[in-house]
């Protein structure tokens, strides 16, 4: 992401889309909402800690 340009909740919002579409694509492969929420936790969490942001940081 282009840090210098966008700033940290533009960022952490884009995570969480990212995060929400991976939950409706598990739920349209036929996973269990569980299992697409694990999923979909995991890409979250991936995002958000391979691009420095805490979700604590949103005002």
């Amino acid at each position: 992401m282009p840090c210098d340009e966008i700033g940290n909740d533009d960022r952490i919002a884009r995570a969480l889309g990212v995060g929400a579409c991976t939950w409706i694509f598990g739920i349209n492969k036929d996973k269990q909402p569980a299992e697409a929420l694990k999923i979909s936790d995991t890409v979250l969490i991936a995002l958000l800690k391979g691009n420095n942001l805490d979700l604590k940081s949103m005002v």
